[in-house]
């Protein structure tokens, strides 16, 4: 079982942070923009949250942040972020694309109730990277 008070290496821990968090998330010298910007995510959570985050991404996705499924006329199935839902829907890609669709296009726009984010053991995080990488993210900013 993972402890909070494990022993860990935070400059190891941007290094997790780069190879693995920052395809999605920016954490103010790197990475992109489709996740939370994790700059300042020590001073705003615990340990524990943060790690809790990690592990099981699920539990509670940030405000904003919902994963969305939508489906065209013409049969592609694309996912993302609503970034604007009117007579045109506006999204963000996983790759930050922004994809625009008339209401004439969409077959159906469905909230998926699971986070896009993969958690801690898809990434095949260890138990010492992943104290390394909680130890980062908890820095105060």
């Amino acid at each position: 079982m993972f402890h909070t008070a494990m022993e860990a290496d935070p400059g190891y821990g941007k290094t997790q942070l780069t190879q693995n968090c920052s395809i999605c998330h920016s954490n103010g010298e790197s990475g992109n923009s489709f996740g939370p910007n994790l700059v300042t995510i020590g001073d705003q959570i615990g340990k524990r949250e943060i790690l809790h985050a990690v592990v099981e991404p699920d539990a509670a996705v940030t405000f904003g942040y919902d994963s969305w499924m939508v489906t065209t006329k013409d049969g592609r199935a694309l996912y993302g972020m609503l970034l604007f839902d009117g007579d045109v829907t506006v999204m963000s890609d996983l790759s930050g694309n922004r994809l625009m669709f008339t209401e004439e296009e969409i077959e159906s726009k469905i909230r998926l109730t699971s986070s896009i984010m993969p958690d801690a053991y898809s990434l095949e995080l260890s138990e010492p990277e992943l104290a390394d990488l909680i130890s980062y993210l908890s820095e105060p900013n």
